[in-house]
Parts: structure tokens; sequence; C-alpha cells
């Protein structure tokens, strides 16, 4: 955190991502705005794709109408040290997806023992994410679900209790044999 220039006591969701709007970043914003305080930071890290340039500047005017970007940081594409120290510097991690096949961010944020925050329309968010277990599941496009998740991860000691269950879960998913093992195991039920 001190690298990042980011208080120690201070709440940090962070999100991990391409700046799309598949990836419902704006319902994040509008999220944030309702339950942030003095002092907590909401870190966005990720490109944008080329051609839709105009997004990222669209969600930077949104926190700025919403009145919170001074509580909202992008940091731009990381390359992976730089991303490391995101999600080490992270209290909670969030990818509040309208669409998305997998979201291996989830099981890398897991496995930094990070509670997650996810929709079900992220396909990894009914494996990796475990409702009240480690993180929270909530409805794509539902600004108040997600703040109430967010707030409910406002606690030291449910995220405690959630980062040991992320990392935990998130071997399963990290283990390049058992991912093989997986893909073979679905082949042959295709035969």
């Amino acid at each position: 955190r001190r690298t990042l220039a980011i208080d120690s006591e201070s709440f940090v969701a962070l999100f991990v991502g391409t700046l799309i709007e598949l990836k419902g970043i704006d319902v994040l914003l509008d999220a944030w705005a309702g339950v942030r305080s003095s002092g907590d930071l909401l870190l966005i890290a990720g490109g944008c794709m080329p051609g839709n340039e105009a997004y990222p500047v669209a969600l930077r005017e949104r926190a700025e109408r919403l009145g919170i970007s001074p509580a909202v940081r992008f940091v731009g594409a990381q390359k992976r040290g730089n991303l490391l120290m995101c999600y080490r510097a992270a209290d909670v991690f969030v990818l509040p997806s309208r669409k998305d096949t997998w979201g291996k961010v989830l099981a890398e944020a897991a496995s930094l023992g990070l509670p997650l925050v996810a929709t079900p329309a992220c396909g990894a968010a009914g494996y990796v994410v475990q409702e009240g277990r480690n993180g929270h599941v909530v409805p794509s496009n539902d600004v108040d679900a997600l703040a109430c998740a967010l707030n409910r991860l406002r606690s030291r000691q449910v995220r405690e209790a959630m980062s040991r269950e992320s990392i935990a879960l998130a071997g399963t998913y990290l283990d390049r044999d058992a991912e093989y093992a997986g893909y073979a195991q679905l082949l042959d039920r295709c035969r």
C-alpha cells in the first residue's frame, strides 16, 4: 500500500479487467458512491479495447458526476508485477460482469486471499465464489445488492475468515494438472 500511496486503514476494493461495458464497471461506480466513506478507495486496473477509448473517459466522467473521483483510482493496464501489487493492496475483489465466460481474475484474486464479489453472469462465480464462504454473488446490474455485499465486507473479521476460504478454493482452479484432467473428463463425456 505504501508504494501505491494508500493509507493502511483504507477499505480498498479492486476491479481488474478490460474496461468494456460488459464488465459492469458503471454499476460498480454507482454502488461505490453508496458505500464509500472517507479514505476508502476503489482501484480499477485495466485497459480499453482498441476503438473503445471513449468508455474509460465515460467512466471517469461518471465518477466525477457521482462525486467519488477522489475515491476512485484508474491505474490502467498493468504488467504482472504491478498488478500483483494492486491485488495485495486490496481488501476485496469485485467483478460485476454483465457477461463473462470465466473470469480467471477471480481465481487470481482468491489465490491471494481476497474475498470476492461477482455476478452469476461471470461463469467462474458459481465455482470460485461460494456465497457467504469466501464472498458474495449478486445479481447483474443490481447497484443495491452490490453495495450491500461491499458493506458486508467492511468487517475485517469477516474478510479474514473469507480470505482463508478464498485461498483454499483457489488451489482447485489454478492447478494446471486438475484443469487438464477436467478437460479430459469433459471430452470423454462428449464422445
